[in-house]
């Protein structure tokens, strides 16, 4: 039987709620293709309100990803660009110059810090809901999503708590394996 991990990544407060997050209509989707080509799946994004809050719902079944088992860092990163083997996407999105961080604290970390995708058998389950997350065009709004990079990195992410010397940067989540743009539906 094949196990499936899913990072389940609720990243903002909604005081005294558990309402069901409601669409919006906004939808946006990312296919990931791992640094020599191959199509490893398509990530869906969906704005969402809950109880005023807007949120992005990010979520996708990967396979065939390529990397070992275990926890695998996941980002947006700055550029739409996929050359040069996903170096092309440039850092992490970080428009107000935080330290990298966990998607749970809002107050110290970098908008596309999505924490860590758990890979089994070579497959994983993302579902992700954030409210640091705008989609809207980066061409519309400096802190759009649409039209950035989701890089799946071949380490762990440490989420800036580690003590490599890129741990504040990049939660020294290795090399790049996979990327995307992220386009309107």
């Amino acid at each position: 039987m094949r196990l499936l991990f899913s990072l389940i990544c609720v990243a903002f407060f909604v005081q005294n709620s558990l309402a069901e997050p409601q669409p919006t209509g906004k939808k946006a989707h990312c296919d990931l293709n791992s640094a020599n080509g191959d199509h490893v799946g398509r990530i869906e994004l969906t704005e969402v309100n809950v109880d005023g809050v807007l949120a992005v719902s990010v979520q996708a079944h990967l396979t065939k990803i390529g990397l070992d088992n275990g926890a695998k860092g996941f980002h947006i990163h700055q550029f739409g660009k996929t050359g040069n083997n996903c170096m092309d996407a440039g850092p992490h999105f970080n428009p107000y110059n935080m330290q990298h961080g966990s998607p749970l604290d809002h107050s110290n970390r970098h908008i596309g810090d999505l924490g860590n995708v758990f890979v089994m058998n070579n497959e994983a389950k993302i579902n992700i809901l954030d409210s640091r997350l705008i989609l809207k065009d980066l061409k519309e709004d400096p802190l759009g999503i649409v039209g950035r990079a989701f890089v799946l990195h071949k380490l762990e992410d440490d989420l800036g708590k580690g003590n490599a010397s890129d741990s504040k940067a990049t939660g020294a989540a290795g090399g790049r394996h996979a990327c995307g743009i992220i386009n309107w539906n």
